[in-house]
């Protein structure tokens, strides 16, 4: 909507600021928002990294092989037999996004 000098602020940051507008879309995505919020936090926790990189560490790798248990428990379907940090990799090499960093996506990506 428009700028915001950084004479604006005590202390003015080395920055300038926008100040923007956001509107939410209609109608709403069909989304689990519990599980969008928990991806969000995971995929932005250390922004710069490859999604390889984030999906790799033991917690989050542990949690998702947890949910994905659960899913699999409750939809009837059986477990990959693939280890299950190799399923994270193949997915993400599927869908293209092994190498991408969480700050150079956009919300059609996720």
């Amino acid at each position: 909507l428009f700028d915001v000098k950084p004479g604006s602020f005590i202390p003015a940051p080395q920055v300038h600021s926008t100040v923007i507008k956001l509107e939410p879309r209609l109608p709403s995505p069909e989304v689990d928002f519990n599980e969008w919020d928990a991806l969000i936090r995971v995929v932005f926790s250390r922004r710069r990294k490859t999604l390889r990189a984030q999906f790799r560490k033991i917690s989050t790798l542990a949690l998702l092989e947890q949910n994905y248990k659960v899913w699999c428990t409750l939809s009837g379907s059986k477990p990959s037999t693939t280890p299950f940090p190799q399923l994270v990799t193949d997915v993400l090499e599927e869908e293209g996004f092994l190498r991408d960093r969480a700050f150079a996506m956009d919300l059609e990506d996720l």
